[in-house]
């Protein structure tokens, strides 16, 4: 250091400069301020996908059971957001982007399956025999040739976005509260 009125050089540990016996001003100790925690965004994309998953799970299994599969949506989103926060250790902004962009996907992808296995056990019921996945690619044919009706098909789709958006909603929010303390 530097003594700030003589100009000679003291001791880092001197309290006075041993040369004039001005007060040595001693410098602020700095501190590192640690960085926020940052997500683990493979982590959580698959904490994301694999609640996707779960969720649509869930929405063809309430369709199966004769209850609304939109409700499904709402356990969607909620097991999306949350796997993103469990695996990922936390929930950003990417993360919630990552999030909505798989809560996009996975509910289509889910109706189309659900209706899929309706017009499996309908060929199969007709005494067709018929796969699965062939049932699932007919889903275009039945839609266009007026089998299943567009408005229901449209219906049930609406329905479960607006059930994962309001499920997506919830916890966005939960997570917002959570990093205000």
């Amino acid at each position: 250091m530097i003594c700030n009125k003589c100009g000679a050089e003291v001791h880092s540990s001197a309290a006075f400069c041993e040369n004039c016996g001005t007060a040595v001003e001693q410098p602020a100790m700095e501190f590192d301020t640690p960085a926020a925690p940052r997500d683990n965004v493979i982590l959580g994309t698959v904490g994301a996908l694999v609640g996707g998953l779960i969720g649509a799970a869930a929405i063809i299994l309430l369709s199966q059971m004769g209850v609304y599969a939109a409700i499904g949506g709402f356990a969607l989103a909620f097991c999306a957001l949350k796997g993103y926060e469990l695996l990922g250790k936390g929930l950003s902004v990417k993360g919630i982007v990552i999030s909505v962009i798989i809560m996009l996907i996975i509910p289509f992808v889910a109706d189309t399956l659900d209706w899929g296995i309706l017009i499996y056990t309908d060929f199969i019921d007709a005494g067709y025999e018929i796969s699965y996945l062939e049932a699932v690619q007919l889903l275009p044919v039945c839609l266009e040739e007026g089998v299943i009706e567009m408005g229901d098909y449209v219906k049930s789709l609406l329905m479960l976005y607006g059930f994962t958006a309001l499920g997506a909603v919830t916890v966005v929010l939960d997570a917002i509260k959570k990093n205000k303390k």
